[in-house]
Formats: structure tokens, C-alpha cells, sequence
């Protein structure tokens, strides 16, 4: 079908469950729990019925009669072991890794994969490169979640209820969540996307944000550090009404910046490929949970269970409303701490806290040039061929250490990071490209995916 038919009948779908999704932010914890049974049941009925790794996986359970408590009797499920059996765990035959694969290398704005599907692609802070299929109404769940909470916060307040501008300072391409996740949902909320790209130049970016003025403003924590100092010097010239953070740890210099320069508190939220969102609450910093869509489950880095209140080195989470790609008892290496209290702005949602994973640092060449991590990630987590990456800064580029499935060429990924770097305004930029059968991990299983120079980890030569 024609995309602008697919998209008008999408956004008008999305319009119609709007209502429900904001009902649910007011229910008891009860209802929440209740929902959940409900939807476990269901989700663990459909992958038994229809995915060929869930069938064996969950012969030996009765979803008619399975409840939260039951979940450690299933298996955790790890990122290798769900790409290593991509095409078994889905529940369409239609679709198929190689199928999914080809769409998102084409992909250079939204687009319906089967005019049904939406696909992204993700490296993750394991360093392997993630990828999930989304159907029609599993893309809705993704948009309601942040587009809820904002409506709910913003209730109150005639100053950021004015028509919103967003100046989107996130992923350079479509295949990542933080890009292609908004375009089913700004449109229907009148809000405007002015987009730029953090792998573009600074200069450039500052430049287009003084063009559009944007009255709000989504980036990544490390982009907005790079956007206090522009703003400070007086290149650039914006007042944002609305700031949100994203994808990485936000620090409390980074928020005291914004407080300082705009006068405006971040709204910090969790979000990963994986579909799932945790949204700022204005009574304090912890985020909520999507509690009526998801189950989390807090881990040390051996798999065993915290409970709330106590640090974990990892989650574990049951997404209720994928039944495309079910993820059931999903591994995420992100620390956090899960909080169980009643939250004073009075919403059942639980919250999480402290979370410390998932920062990727920026390289900085001499006094001038700041190049993004997104330069390397989004071409690498784009490769089909690429299963694990690790990027060492150097001098004058990066020495690129990559784990392959096949012996596919190098060399044209190669000459695009060049290309790239050289579009974020490093002059010659050296590149090498290392094909290798291991890369060290950290003792709590994650992954130093960027080494910026100065770093102990870092022993790559130019």
C-alpha cells in the first residue's frame, strides 16, 4: 500500500487509543497487577501457539494458570541467544532476519516494512547489534508511552502547553529508535521535528537550531553538554521551554547547565530498542515505569533476583504487548534500581532510580573538532555482518575492532566512516577496520564500546 495511506490510517489509530493508554497512568497498583496477569497469559499463550523457540521453551508451562511469580521457571533470555534464533523466536513467517535485514539497510526515513511492520536496528551497550520487528499495533504501545506522560505533566502547566517545536538532537538515521520512533507520534500531537543529526558538525547544528528555534528540545546528555557550551559563548541562541534527555546517564552538572543557561528542568527518560520507556515524574528524579505494558525484574550480574530498593547490575524484562518478537524475560545489562513506594504525584507506576549503564563518550580531536560516538554506531549497527564492535580513538581517527559472521568486506564500511568523520569536520581522518574472534568485556558483562584517547582501556596505535 501507498506509505501516506498506511501513515494517515496509523495516526488516526493512534489518535482513537490515546484515551485508553492515559487512563491507565491513574490506575491502582491492583488494576496494574491484573492487567499484567491478563496480558502475561495471553503473550505467553501466543509465542507457545506460534513461535518454534517459544514452543519449546514453554512446553512446560500452562499460560492458563501462570502468574508473575511464576516467571524464574522460564529461562532468561540473552541478546546472542535471541538474534543466534531470530527467525524461530518470531511468531510471522513471513518474516525473516535476511527479510528484516534488507529493510533496514534502505531505510532513510519512516517506512512499513509488509505494510504492517516496523524494524530498528541497535548495538546496545553489549556491543552486539540488536534487531526488532514492531507490528501495527505493538508500534502504538512504543509512541503511547513517552507521548502519555508528556501530555499528563504538561496538564497543568499554559506555558508548555503552546503548540511545541522540537529541535531533535538525537540518531542520524531511521533504523535507530530515537529517530524513528517519534515520526507515528509528534504529528498526531501538533508538534513540529526539526531534526539534526548529532554526527552533523556543531557548527551546523547550532546553525539549524537558530534557524528553527525550537521551543523544545530532545538530545542526548552528551549532546547537550556540547549545546551549554555554545550556548554560553553566544552561538547559540535558543529558549527551550521543554528539555529532554535521553539514551545516556545524565549527570547532575549536565542538569544544572540547563537549569543555569534556559532556566528549564530536564525531563530525563529511559528508553531502549527493545521498545520500552521509563518517563520523568516531576516529584523527584526517579523515572516511571511502564508498569501496565511490561514486567521488570531486577538481577545481580549472576541472575539472581534484588529486590526494590537494592541496586541491580541488570534487568530482566517481559515486554506484554510484543507478540511479533516476544521478548520474555529479556536480558538488559543497565543498572538501576527499582522503587516499589507510593510516588507523591500520586501515579501507581513504579519507578526506577540510580541508573548508571549505557553512556558512550565523545572523541575530541585537539581544540575543535567533538565527534559523536553515533558516527561509528550508526554505520556499524547498521552492517548485517557486523555481530560485535568496539571502537578505539586514535590521533588521527579510530583503529575499529569488529567480530563478523561471514568474510564480508570491510572496506566500503570503512571508506562511509571516513566519509563521516570527515563530515563531523575532522580533517584526513585515519581508520582501520580489524576483524577479530573476541573482544574483552568488562567483569559485570558489558562493554567499552568507544575509548576515547587518555583512556586506560585504550592501547590502539594510530
Amino acid at each position: 500500500m501507498d506509505y501516506d495511506e498506511l501513515i494517515a490510517r496509523h495516526r488516526e489509530q493512534f489518535r482513537a487509543s490515546m484515551p485508553s493508554a492515559m487512563e491507565r497512568l491513574n490506575w491502582s497498583a491492583e488494576e496494574l497487577a491484573a492487567e499484567r496477569q491478563r496480558k502475561l497469559r495471553t503473550l505467553l499463550a501466543w509465542a507457545k501457539e506460534r513461535s518454534p523457540f517459544y514452543q519449546k521453551r514453554l512446553a512446560g508451562t500452562d499460560p492458563a494458570t501462570f502468574t508473575e511469580a511464576d516467571l524464574p521457571s522460564i529461562p532468561a533470555l540473552t541478546k546472542d541467544e535471541l538474534m543466534d534464533n531470530f527467525d524461530a523466536v518470531l511468531t510471522d513467517p513471513q518474516l525473516t532476519l535476511g527479510l528484516v535485514n534488507d529493510h533496514i539497510s534502505q531505510l532513510t526515513s519512516d517506512a512499513y516494512l509488509l505494510d504492517s511492520y516496523h524494524a530498528v536496528a541497535s548495538g546496545g551497550t553489549t556491543g552486539r547489534r540488536g534487531v526488532f520487528v514492531y507490528g501495527w499495533d505493538e508500534w502504538m504501545a512504543v509512541g503511547q508511552q513517552g507521548l502519555r506522560w508528556r501530555i499528563r505533566r504538561t496538564a497543568g502547566s499554559p506555558q508548555v502547553q503552546q503548540a511545541l517545536t522540537f529541535g531533535s538532537v538525537v540518531a542520524d538515521r531511521a533504523s535507530h529508535i530515537s529517530s524513528s520512533a517519534p515520526l507515528l507520534t509528534v504529528s498526531t500531537a501538533g508538534t513540529a521535528m526539526l531534526r539534526l543529526p548529532i554526527t552533523l558538525p556543531l557548527a551546523e547544528v547550532v546553525a539549524g537550531l537558530n534557524a528553527g528555534q525550537p521551543n523544545a528540545l530532545l538530545a542526548y546528555p552528551s549532546a547537550l553538554d556540547l549545546l551549554m557550551g555554545e550556548a554560553r559563548s553566544g552561538r547559540l541562541n535558543i529558549s527551550p521551554v521543554v528539555v529532554v534527555s535521553s539514551g545516556e546517564v545524565l549527570t547532575d552538572a549536565t542538569r544544572e547547565s540547563v537549569r543555569a543557561v534556559w532556566q528549564a528542568e530536564i525531563a530525563d527518560s529511559w528508553a531502549c530498542s527493545e521498545g520500552l520507556y521509563a518517563t520523568p515524574c516531576d516529584a523527584g528524579t526517579a523515572m516511571h515505569w511502564s508498569d501496565d505494558l511490561a514486567i521488570i525484574e531486577p538481577v545481580d550480574q549472576h541472575g539472581d533476583p534484588v529486590p526494590p530498593g537494592v541496586p541491580a547490575a541488570k534487568i530482566l524484562i517481559t515486554s506484554l504487548f510484543q507478540l511479533t518478537q516476544p521478548l520474555i524475560r529479556y536480558e538488559i545489562t543497565d543498572e538501576m534500581t527499582l522503587l516499589d513506594e507510593p510516588c507523591a504525584c500520586g501515579c501507581a507506576h513504579r519507578r526506577i532510580a540510580n541508573l548508571t549503564g549505557r553512556s558512550d563518550d565523545l572523541f575530541r580531536y585537539g581544540k575543535a573538532t567533538v565527534v559523536h560516538p553515533l558516527v561509528f554506531r550508526s554505520p556499524l549497527g547498521r552492517d548485517r555482518h557486523v555481530v560485535e564492535y568496539q571502537v578505539m580513538q586514535t590521533p588521527r581517527g579510530a583503529a575499529i575492532y569488529v567480530r563478523t559472521e561471514s568474510a564480508a568486506p570491510l572496506e566500503p564500511l570503512r571508506h562511509q566512516i571516513i566519509g563521516d568523520l570527515t563530515g563531523a569536520g575532522l580533517a584526513d581522518p585515519e581508520v582501520t577496520i580489524t576483524k577479530v574472534d573476541y573482544i574483552d568485556r568488562l567483569p559485570t558483562g558489558k562493554q567499552h564500546r568507544f575509548i576515547p584517547l587518555g583512556h586506560p582501556a585504550n592501547t590502539a596505535q594510530p
